[in-house]
């Protein structure tokens, strides 16, 4: 769960948790008139039959307060194009994978912009023709230089030297996207930076389950 907040996840934890094996049976709970069974519906039909009801968000909670899959390695100053920011590197401890976390000034409590990117090396690094990552990236930096406040946290590609082979062998693949696993993985960075209300950069809107568990809220969503 604290890699992908899944059901499948989920599944595993609960049952690891409860000192069995590391297994479980998922179903799909349907409303007399075949609909999906929502939240209200369960917790009816859980009152009907007894049965216990847990939320992803709250699995999460819990495995946080034990647990931790990433750890800060190191902090320092850097400068960029863009200003001052303080850069925060962190590793996960089960692949090993680093991440980049560009810090601009004081954060609190207060709604922070943040931008979460995976990472391109074709086009970041070596400026692709055509890519889009590159302008995105440098949007992002540029607007948390101007609210004076934020984080531009750049994840490292879940594949590795093998995305730059495949896209080399195809160039007009897709840019890599951020993989399931990386939003958990982001949360845990964030929350360790100590944000908890964030304004995320992107130009698509989206929902990412489970972000309660970790005590993250994003409250706006900001386009590029």
């Amino acid at each position: 769960m604290l890699e992908r907040a899944g059901h499948t996840e989920a599944a595993v934890d609960i049952a690891s948790l409860a000192g069995l094996h590391p297994s479980g049976v998922i179903c799909e709970i349907l409303n007399e008139d075949g609909t999906v069974s929502r939240l209200p519906d369960l917790i009816k039909m859980k009152a009907q039959f007894g049965l216990k009801l847990i939320s992803i968000a709250s699995l999460i909670e819990y495995r946080l307060r034990r647990e931790r899959l990433v750890e800060q390695v190191s902090a320092r100053p850097f400068a960029s194009d863009y200003g001052d920011f303080q850069l925060h590197i962190f590793r996960h401890r089960l692949d090993g994978r680093h991440h980049l976390a560009f810090v601009r000034g004081e954060l609190t409590a207060e709604p922070t912009l943040v931008r979460v990117q995976s990472e391109n090396l074709l086009a970041d690094v070596f400026r692709q023709r055509g890519a889009k990552s590159t302008q995105v990236l440098a949007a992002a930096f540029a607007a948390v230089a101007r609210a004076g406040r934020g984080v531009v946290l750049y994840m490292e590609h879940a594949q590795g030297g093998a995305s730059v082979v495949k896209r080399l062998e195809n160039l007009h693949a897709p840019a890599p996207t951020m993989d399931f696993r990386d939003y958990g993985t982001g949360a845990q960075i964030l929350t360790a930076l100590g944000l908890s209300k964030i304004r995320l950069l992107t130009n698509h809107t989206r929902k990412v389950v489970g972000l309660d568990g970790y005590g993250l809220e994003i409250v706006e969503q900001v386009p590029l």
